[in-house]
């Protein structure tokens, strides 16, 4: 079985219709009926596919440069010729062949026996199954899968892999990385195709060099792209790392720190991802620790990453998953870059490519970011969400940027405030104490996510006002409006939650007098806090100007004959 070769992926194309293909059919139809989306069972292993066939496309079709770029985007390659790009790599992705198969140790014969569903990162661990804990996800909730969706649970896995316990080894961007995609936006009547979305994160020579500095592109043997072509570099002592010039760049989308081999049986049955039958089932895989350790100054293209500017030597750490999710409080750092962080280096590029912004100059774009927030060994939940992008045009000022993206820090600050001076009244409101243990322990998160989801639409409705301001002559009026509808926004939707949560009661034991009284602070904290009196500058220069104006306008009217007292 060929992951690559054989017909196995779901999709649906532009007329709605669900065709099954292999990967070397990508672009079929791509004049008259294109694929303009995957089918898979699970987000998670969704995300990972698109990662795994921008890998190919970067192993198999990278660009020669911008310009080769810009060609392909226009003029993609039909399906015969992108079989005959893909065709040298179809022999190193068998999924149960004894030797070399895709994701697999390459010479691993016994080990621990686990069932497929440990497989999957949020799977119940050995001792909370032991200890009978398994409340939410039930053990053996997946018992048997059809084996190229094994092959893609795998990848998943090595992609995202999280710590798994003594020598079991986390991915090459640490475990529960957050992904970052750059993805043109479907319209109603004329979704983008997969190609498009695809070649959109696949980087030019020059770009994925400057990317992936730290990785060897002597070593072109295709061993030092695919780890599971050769043995394990096992890590069970110091210097057993693997650090990236031991590899080449491209390694890093096919990077595989677990030592797994999976176990196919000859079982008819229905997959449990799929409900599909199936002629060839897995129900489990062995697995040995210490498998290969990244370490050193490891960069995906699909991630963002934080530097420290004090210690320059020291290796990017990678943007993880968060708990809440990725909302607009990201989209500063996930964008342009904010706090030390960088963008990947696909959205990254958008900044400098001239041939990319004219090609996506009438297009809306997003970011599709996701991942696990990972509580070490524990999967604490599985996030993504989409969040536009704006592409400004290479003859803007340099300043407006700055100007922009230190507007667009001060929304988010003002937000920021405003929940954190919600949260602190509603938690007066529930305790006695407010500064008791008791109520500095009390989860008030909720507050937050519900606070920054209400208000997310505004936030983005008041960016793009931001961003058309450099075109426009009434540019400080557009600022000034955009300061106001966002802070009106936020005290509603601040008021909003706390008359729900601290005013609506049922017990009719509620001190009236103390919700009022904390209603009327909160109202008045938000009139005055420091960060909110920056918002404030914004329109209340604009509105003293406007005054002066009426005024100079009003002394001029009353002025009979003579010449006016300027």
């Amino acid at each position: 079985m060929n992951i690559l070769s054989d017909p196995w992926l779901t999709v649906i194309r532009a007329d709605k219709t669900e065709v099954t293909i292999s990967l070397l059919e990508l672009t079929s139809q791509l004049d008259t009926n294109p694929i303009v989306e995957i089918l898979a069972p699970r987000p998670d292993i969704k995300n990972a596919l698109y990662q795994l066939f921008i890998g190919l496309l970067q192993v198999a079709n990278t660009p020669k440069d911008n310009l080769n770029w810009a060609e392909q985007w226009q003029n993609p390659p039909d399906e015969s010729h992108l079989k005959e790009l893909l065709s040298p790599l179809v022999p190193f992705f068998e999924i149960d062949a004894e030797g070399p198969a895709f994701m697999q140790d390459f010479d691993l014969k016994e080990g621990e026996e686990k069932p497929i569903a440990a497989l999957f990162i949020e799977a119940p661990g050995a001792k909370t199954v032991k200890d009978n804990l398994d409340h939410f996800i039930k053990r053996e909730h997946i018992t048997c899968v059809d084996p190229y969706w094994a092959a893609a649970a795998l990848y998943t896995l090595q992609s995202f892999a999280p710590s798994g316990g003594v020598g079991h080894r986390v991915g090459v961007r640490g475990g529960g990385p957050l992904t970052t995609l750059f993805l043109p936006k479907d319209q109603p009547d004329q979704p983008a195709n997969l190609w498009q979305k695809l070649w959109l994160n696949v980087l030019p020579e020059n770009e994925i060099a400057a990317c992936c500095k730290s990785g060897d592109y002597d070593k072109s043997d295709y061993n030092a792209i695919f780890p599971w072509l050769k043995p394990t570099k096992i890590s069970d002592g110091k210097g057993t790392e693997l650090l990236p010039g031991e590899c080449h760049p491209l390694h890093v989308f096919f990077a595989m720190p677990r030592r797994i081999r999976i176990c196919f049986r000859k079982q008819r049955g229905i997959c449990s991802l799929t409900g599909k039958q199936s002629n060839k089932l897995v129900t489990g895989f062995i697995t040995k620790n210490y498998g290969n350790n990244y370490s050193g100054p490891w960069v995906h293209p699909l991630n963002a990453y934080r530097y420290d500017p004090k210690k320059p030597e020291e290796p990017p750490l990678s943007i993880k998953g968060q708990p809440g999710g990725v909302h607009y409080r990201h989209w500063l750092s996930q964008t342009f870059g904010h706090d030390n962080i960088q963008p990947a280096a696909v959205v990254n590029s958008l900044q400098y490519d001239t041939y990319k912004k004219l090609l996506l100059k009438n297009k809306e774009t997003v970011l599709w970011s996701a991942g696990y927030d990972m509580d070490n060994m524990k999967a604490r939940s599985w996030h993504e969400s989409t969040m536009p992008y704006y592409i400004f045009p290479d003859n803007i000022d340099a300043e407006f940027i700055r100007e922009f993206t230190a507007d667009v820090t001060v929304l988010v600050d003002v937000a920021k405030t405003v929940s954190d001076l919600l949260r602190s009244s509603v938690r007066k409101m529930w305790f006695k104490d407010p500064s008791s243990n008791a109520a500095k322990k009390a989860d008030l998160s909720f507050l937050d996510d519900s606070f920054t989801q209400n208000t997310e639409k505004k936030f983005y409705e008041i960016v793009k006002m931001l961003k058309n301001r450099y075109e426009a002559e009434n540019s400080k009026e557009i600022r000034a409006e955009a300061g106001k509808k966002w802070l009106t926004g936020l005290q509603t939707e601040c008021m909003r939650l706390f008359d729900k949560w601290c005013m609506s009661t049922q017990d009719g034991q509620k001190d009236l007098h103390k919700v009022f009284d904390t209603r009327r602070s909160l109202e008045n904290f938000i009139r005055s806090v420091n960060e909110i009196k920056k918002l404030k500058l914004w329109y209340e220069n604009e509105t003293v100007n406007t005054i002066n104006v009426k005024k100079t306008k009003k002394k001029r009217s009353s002025v009979k004959g003579g010449t006016v007292n300027e």
